[in-house]
């Protein structure tokens, strides 16, 4: 058995910094599944008690990478009941089994719905189900339950298809899921008993769920506030470079002087706000990252001055989750340059 509470220490850790970055945007998941399991039964004399399908379910905590909302990963730790029912006309008895899972989960998503913000998302679960050894005995009169379980460890996996709703930075996702052992041994065991009536009741914890869960969007840091640059650029012209799209609320550009060093100085701006401040462009990349707004942002580069040799030029790579884009900054003491951008 491995140190679980470790493993996921170190997973929510790896996530906590993951997000800081934003290429890989780290959710903790909260959830539950509510779902149905069927028992096989047999008589071993008499009549048979007879069974219903009876409740099954899981809280599930952990945390999910979704890289470009397209594909992704969720490690999930679990704890799981399993209950039963059973009756023969005149008895009639209960029985739950507590057990405890960790899962780790892949999946796929495409958009459905752009205007309602929603997607479809098909994933597959691994996990590991950890049981203890366990035996309970009721006795009502003539009736007698006898319930007993082996300590285990049993692979699973678990098929999942799931409507994802899009809140903000928060997901909500809506579907249903199996639960399949791989080791096919039983669960537990309960052997009832009624006069002349004895029946033997297996399973397996297999189960098909309705799944309901909450990816908590982590709020990013605040951008700091930086003061205007010393110099007049609201009397220059204007032109625009490109107008691009965006699926992401935070996108980085790397910039640098990839011609002749030449001491070429520029500010920038998104949506009237200053985000970098008379940056000398160099030949080491300059990392900025910039937050938008939905809808259209406006991205202004204004130069300090031409450098030795006119115009000030800036090579950019940017990312912004629809692809890497490389663009060529040209502007002057007497031009702007203007990138539009549409999340």
């Amino acid at each position: 058995m491995f140190p679980r509470s470790l493993c996921f220490a170190v997973v929510l850790a790896a996530g906590s910094l993951i997000a800081q970055d934003g290429a890989l945007p780290f959710r903790p998941i909260v959830g539950i599944n509510l779902g149905v399991g069927l028992p096989q039964v047999e008589a071993i004399s008499g009549v048979r008690f007879a069974t219903r399908p009876f409740f099954a379910g899981t809280l599930d905590l952990g945390g999910s990478w979704t890289y470009r909302e397209k594909v992704g990963l969720a490690a999930l730790g679990v704890l799981a009941i399993n209950g039963y029912d059973f009756t023969n006309g005149v008895f009639d008895y209960d029985v739950y089994h507590l057990t405890r899972r960790a899962e780790l989960r892949a999946f796929w998503q495409r958009p459905l719905d752009p205007r309602l913000k929603t997607s479809v998302r098909a994933g597959l679960g691994i996990g590991l189900a950890f049981q203890g050894s366990d035996t309970r005995d009721s006795r009502q009169g003539a009736f007698q339950a006898l319930t007993s379980a082996t300590a285990m460890q049993r692979t699973y996996l678990s098929p999942e298809a799931v409507i994802v709703k899009q809140e903000g930075r928060h997901r909500v996702e809506f579907g249903l899921r199996y639960v399949t052992h791989l080791q096919r041994q039983v669960a537990f065991s309960t052997r009832l008993s009624a006069g002349p009536d004895t029946t033997l009741a297996t399973a397996t914890h297999d189960h098909l769920a309705l799944v309901v869960r909450f990816h908590l969007g982590l709020k990013r840091a605040v951008m700091p506030t930086l003061p205007p640059p010393p110099v007049e650029y609201a009397g220059r012209s204007t032109d625009t470079l490109a107008t691009i799209a965006a699926c992401k609320e935070r996108i980085t550009l790397w910039l640098w002087d990839n011609a002749e060093y030449d001491g070429d100085t520029l500010s920038i701006f998104v949506n009237g706000r200053p985000v970098l401040v008379g940056h000398e462009l160099g030949r080491k990349r300059h990392k900025l990252r910039v937050d938008l707004k939905p809808g259209e942002n406006v991205l202004l580069v204004v130069a300090h001055n031409e450098g030795r040799v006119p115009p000030n030029t800036a090579s950019v790579v940017l990312r912004a989750g629809t692809g890497r884009k490389e663009l060529l900054f040209s502007t002057s003491l007497r031009k702007n340059q203007v990138l539009r951008i549409v999340r």
